[in-house]
């Protein structure tokens, strides 16, 4: 199921707008993947 489908802008607005926004704002890319990737991994890893 795709949020876009209930009239959202879906997961790839993500990596489409925001993450180049925030490159573009001063984020560094490593401050970026920590973000969008390294924590949702953490948090969502069930141990």
């Amino acid at each position: 199921m795709s949020r876009r489908q209930f009239g959202g802008h879906g997961y790839s607005y993500i990596l489409d707008h925001i993450a180049p926004r925030m490159l573009s704002r001063g984020f560094t890319a490593e401050g970026v993947h920590d973000i969008l990737v390294s924590n949702p991994a953490e948090v969502l890893t069930f141990r």
